[in-house]
């Protein structure tokens, strides 16, 4: 019934071959049975788990080519009834860059493994998002136990936060450089039985 210019770039169409069409035609699948109501429930109640919630689909460019997209939908009442607003957020770049990270993730993982020292990766909250065989074995703890787990859980907090200090504190350039292949001692580095051990953060 309506769409702005943006929705004419995205798809390739002008309003006038869009206006009045099933939007089949720019979303295959996914979106239309959102909105089709199955005659037994009302349109509001059909649609009302969908709002505010992200939907990921793929979308068809006029030029049969498809994209990856995420819709928001909202209410809008008008004289002709409930209507559905739908905000199209082209993601390709979100998911290349996806795809990007989980191949280097795999890459990682296995340099990470091959090493003879217990290794963990944490992130920007102090997480630990990977981590080795070897420090399973040297912290006492299953990979999915420490996964997700702040990195204070084996090593004390004075020492991680001279080590990696949050990082939404600084921006990642100018991450204590001086600190990155320096020794750090952590004298009391714990496993999960409550026993420490000497080690030595790089």
């Amino acid at each position: 019934m309506l769409l702005n210019l943006q929705s004419e770039k995205q798809f390739g169409y002008s309003r006038d071959e869009l206006l009045g069409e099933q939007v089949t035609i720019i979303i295959p699948a996914g979106f239309p049975g959102r909105l089709l109501v199955n005659g037994v429930r009302a349109p509001a109640d059909a649609l009302a788990h969908q709002f505010g919630a992200g939907l990921e689909l793929m979308a068809l460019r006029k030029d049969g080519s498809e994209f990856p997209i995420e819709l928001m939908m909202s209410p809008l009442n008008s004289p002709e009834g409930l209507l559905v607003t739908a905000a199209v957020r082209d993601i390709s770049v979100r998911r290349n860059a996806e795809r990007h990270f989980s191949q280097m993730e795999g890459k990682y993982r296995g340099l990470l493994e091959a090493a003879p020292d217990p290794m963990v990766v944490v992130n920007q909250s102090g997480e630990i998002v990977l981590l080795n065989l070897e420090a399973e074995r040297r912290f006492g703890y299953g990979r999915h136990e420490l996964l997700g787990q702040k990195v204070e859980s084996i090593i004390p907090p004075g020492v991680s936060r001279g080590a990696w200090p949050h990082l939404d504190c600084v921006q990642p350039t100018a991450l204590r450089a001086q600190r990155i292949g320096s020794g750090i001692e952590a004298f009391v580095a714990r496993r999960r039985d409550g026993a420490s051990f000497d080690r030595t953060l790089r």
